[in-house]
């Protein structure tokens, strides 16, 4: 074998070496973070992915098909932004070698949105439910007639079925939206001012696909404006823009098609993870936990630190909070949750909106932590969750709307809602029953409430007098009351109320008291409140006494006879 047989015999043995160690390369599988199921975002989850061979890309997919390479790719490290009710598809290839298909899925709990006058439902198999009135189509079945059931949503115009594979909902005065699995958003409802995005002002009865947007993931909604997010942390906003809502740098009447969300005149705004549509004012966070915020700013709703009202069609960023995980966006006002369980709040606190136990006109343009909430897990506008599982409300009660038990009473300070589920409530008095209640006195009764010997502290409850005799009335202790007394429990769950005898007599009352929470009705029957009855051998002792004194009197006046 002469010297070029054998370069050419090595060059050849070390070029099918390079090509075996090609072709049986190993690409290790995957590892995606969190694993699924729940997330803490209440519309995102942010995943992270990772893989350990060196110089694989990473394909993935959201909407259930395999990865190729034409798919969207993200570096090992790199995190994606995906809606809830996804499947994750995560491969890793390299050199025509490629790892196990890794799926994940993250599912959506059923979620609900009120408007106006009507209400949707997501059920967790990704179709939407309406009901309410439907003046505008805001049901989304093709009809203007109003349902007090809720009715499906039908598909859009030209296809068959219903609406489906759906992960985000909103609703607001009379116009619907949501966003499906494929990133699109539809709408429907009012449109008379283009506030569906849509591009034309006239009303839809059936779902619209909003043109110019790809990858959505969420959408919030207003009394006027709505906002989308989407798998880029970008922005995209349309319909009232008077105070610069919508974020896109103008101040205009309406925006009948979305626009941009941006953070300057030439740059998106970006990274954002979660959005909340206030009146005419919104707010975002992005992935470093920092609150953006931008519209109306008349009571110190944005948080910036502005006191002259100057509202800004720009976002900008707060200061005073950080590690921020969930963002809620009231009327006139803004909260925000921090990841130590920290609640903040800024704005209008002409009703307790505030919870700091004061009730002003004076408003606050800075974050102000709330003092009596701790070790929240997740925030509403006025309303937060403990990690108990255990529901605070504050502020605004028109109507009974914190569900506090009471109507009308505006709570300047975080308040426990009694929300039960099972065994219903009772409530024991600690004074014994028979208590004796005297004539233009007023005499009280402690309660306790209590669910299955815990008590239910701080919490409004309503007493009523239903029925009884002897003239009893229901009082404060000071003053008259007709119906009801409406009393807050302590600490230990006790309440005391008075009773007052109106006129003489006897007699036995039943009294009832109910937190109208919804879900369990407390009742207290005292049979022996009033003036107490007399016992039988009473009554015999004053037949007796009554019988001698009238002898006696007619005694004396008997006429004395004379010899």
């Amino acid at each position: 074998m002469n010297s070029k047989t054998r370069v050419w015999i090595i060059l050849s043995a070390a070029q099918l070496m390079l090509w075996q160690s090609s072709a049986f390369a190993t690409v290790n599988d995957p590892v995606v973070t969190p694993v699924g199921g729940a997330s803490t975002s209440p519309q995102t989850v942010s995943v992270t992915v990772t893989d350990g061979t060196n110089g694989a890309t990473i394909y993935f997919t959201t909407d259930g098909s395999n990865p190729t390479t034409a798919s969207e790719s993200v570096p090992s490290g790199g995190t994606i932004l995906i809606a809830k009710n996804s499947t994750l598809n995560v491969q890793a290839f390299q050199s025509g070698s490629t790892s196990n298909l890794v799926s994940v899925n993250y599912g959506v709990n059923a979620s609900v949105s009120a408007g106006s006058l009507h209400s949707l439902i997501l059920k967790n198999d990704g179709s939407v439910w309406a009901s309410g009135d439907n003046s505008a189509g805001e049901l989304g079945n093709g009809t203007t007639t109003p349902s007090s059931t809720p009715v499906q949503v039908l598909a859009p115009s030209g296809q068959s079925g219903f609406l489906s594979n759906i992960i985000s909902v909103a609703a607001d005065g009379n116009d619907s939206f949501a966003v499906d699995n494929q990133g699109n958003v539809w709408a429907w409802g009012s449109n008379g001012n283009g506030q569906l995005g849509v591009g034309n002002t006239t009303n839809e009865s059936l779902p619209t696909q909003v043109p110019g947007i790809t990858g959505a993931v969420a959408v919030v909604t207003s009394q006027s404006h709505a906002l989308v997010l989407t798998n880029t942390g970008t922005v995209y906003g349309w319909g009232a823009n008077t105070s610069g809502q919508v974020g896109n740098g103008a101040m205009t009447a309406w925006e009948t098609k979305p626009v941009q969300v941006m953070a300057s005149a030439s740059q998106p705004l970006s990274g954002i993870v979660a959005l909340s549509a206030g009146a005419n004012h919104t707010a975002a966070i992005d992935d470093n936990g920092n609150v953006w915020t931008w519209g109306a700013n008349t009571t110190g709703q944005l948080g910036n630190g502005d006191t002259s009202g100057t509202a800004q069609a720009y976002p900008v960023q707060l200061s005073g909070v950080s590690g921020v995980v969930t963002v809620a966006a009231g009327a006139t006002n803004s909260y925000a949750l921090e990841s130590n369980g920290n609640v903040y709040a800024w704005g209008d606190n002409s009703i307790g909106e505030l919870g700091n136990g004061t009730m002003s006109t004076t408003f606050s343009a800075t974050p102000a932590r709330i003092s009596g909430l701790g070790a929240m897990v997740n925030l509403g506008n006025q309303l937060a969750v403990d990690s108990s599982d255990n529901v605070w409300a504050w502020g605004d009660n028109t109507s009974g709307r914190l569900g506090l038990g009471a109507q009308g009473n505006d709570a300047t300070s975080p308040l426990e809602l009694s929300l039960y589920s099972g065994t219903a409530a009772s409530l024991a008095d600690t004074t014994g029953n028979n208590q004796s209640v005297h004539w233009n006195q007023f005499s009280p009764l402690t309660v306790t409430v209590s669910n299955g010997g815990n008590p239910v502290a701080n919490t409004l409850v309503d007493f009523t007098l239903t029925s009884g005799s002897g003239e009893l009335s229901l009082t404060s202790g000071g003053s008259q009351f007709s119906g009801i007394v409406q009393v807050l429990t302590n600490s230990l769950g006790q309440a005391t109320i008075y009773f007052q005898e109106g006129s003489s007599g006897s007699g036995s009352s039943l009294v009832t008291a109910e937190s109208e929470d919804g879900q369990s009705q407390f009742t207290l029957i005292n049979g022996g409140i009033g003036v107490p009855n007399l016992p039988m051998w009473g009554y015999g002792v004053v037949t007796i006494l009554a019988f001698v004194g009238m002898s006696r009197f007619l005694m004396k006046k008997q006429p004395r006879l004379t010899a």
